[in-house]
């Protein structure tokens, strides 16, 4: 079987993928990974095949700091329609349609699957008569932004000869879930099948005892700016906890100042590498972020920045997994309280255990991609 898996140019948008895509490629089927120029070491490492289409996240991110400005002008209500669509279906889309038309077309796969954002991909399987699959990254898109994307997609979808799709193509054939039962919300159009596959597993090694808590804290690559780490560091140091905190491949460790002597900092580290060893995470709710802490059974305070990231905080405060602080209240001594609620509260952590069963529960990549392919 040939299957094209294919992502925008974030790496919270290509990792959700891997593992399906190394589940395809692990059955023998030949399987290619189109992205942006950046994602070429990750994919290769996994060992499959890269195949380049559409902008680097530093080619676009002028554009993305112009369009950040202009949301931030908006009424709350508008903002996330306004952001996703904005990102998505002006600025990136029209950047990567031909070039992802053109691997489509040259690697002639049975079916497409791709990430939630990426809106080039079902126009592209559409125009080449194959099926797509949407696969997701976290909980769902709401249904305003859905529509507003398909609006501003459909100028696309015509001059590729198409009928432009009333949810952008999103949905159009199977889906791909991957959020964990106590997440989910309803989808803006039911998918023709839906295959259920695990967000993250979480590793069997043993953390050995500490003698105090251990925290990993995140921002993420593309909220992560440095007055919030400093934010973050000045309420780790007064907190009787061990900190490692990664800052992102395009932030340097040294342009915080002084670290204080309870904290580690990386530009990056593979998270599934870290979390076996936590207690508590601190991050942006972004939902590679959330998914994994929960697959762990870890409590989170969640800073969200922008995004999917406020849907994901305030769903994970009502499930009383986590501390949620918003950008207006977003101060040391808040993050320091919220840090040493969840790591004193053992309620916290009871729900997120409960999640982790969830998790636990859901289908391997192994057995999705096997679902996936008896459906061809």
């Amino acid at each position: 079987m040939r299957v094209l898996f294919t992502s925008t140019a974030g790496d919270g948008h290509l990792i959700p993928l891997m593992p399906l895509a190394q589940a395809f490629a692990a059955r023998g089927d030949d399987v290619a990974v189109a992205g942006a120029a950046n994602h070429r070491e990750r994919i290769e490492r996994a060992g499959l095949r890269f195949e380049q289409a559409g902008p680097t996240i530093d080619e676009l991110r002028p554009e993305i700091n112009a369009h950040r400005e202009r949301i931030a002008a908006l009424p709350p209500e508008r903002r996330r329609p306004a952001a996703f669509s904005g990102r998505f279906a002006l600025i990136e889309a029209p950047r990567r349609v031909g070039a992802l038309r053109a691997v489509v077309e040259s690697h002639r796969p049975e079916v497409v699957i791709h990430e939630p954002a990426d809106l080039a991909a079902p126009l592209a399987a559409t125009a080449a008569g194959i099926r797509s699959i949407q696969h997701a990254f976290g909980r769902p898109i709401p249904a305003d932004a859905v529509l507003q994307a398909a609006d501003d997609m459909a100028p696309l979808w015509r001059a590729a000869e198409l009928e432009p799709d009333e949810l952008a193509g999103m949905y159009r054939g199977a889906y791909v879930e991957i959020c964990p039962p106590a997440l989910r919300v309803e989808l803006p159009r039911p998918p023709a099948r839906t295959h259920v596959l695990r967000p993250a597993q979480a590793s069997t090694t043993d953390a050995g005892k500490r003698e105090r808590p251990f925290v990993y804290a995140t921002l993420g690559t593309m909220f992560n700016e440095l007055r919030t780490f400093r934010l973050l560091l000045d309420a780790f140091e007064p907190v009787d906890c061990d900190v490692i905190m990664t800052v992102g491949r395009n932030r340097e460790p040294r342009d915080l100042g002084p670290i204080p002597a309870n904290v580690r900092v990386e530009s990056y580290i593979p998270q599934e590498t870290i979390l076996a060893r936590c207690d508590a995470v601190v991050a942006h709710a972004g939902s590679g972020s959330v998914f994994g802490a929960l697959a762990h059974g870890l409590p989170l305070v969640l800073a969200p920045q922008g995004a999917d990231q406020f849907g994901n905080a305030d769903a994970c405060e009502r499930l009383g997994v986590a501390e949620r602080i918003l950008p207006a209240e977003l101060t040391a001594d808040r993050l320091r309280e919220a840090l040493e609620r969840v790591l004193r509260d053992p309620s916290y952590a009871d729900a997120a255990r409960a999640v982790a069963a969830e998790i636990a529960d859901m289908p391997s990549p192994a057995s999705a991609a096997e679902d996936i392919a008896v459906q061809r």
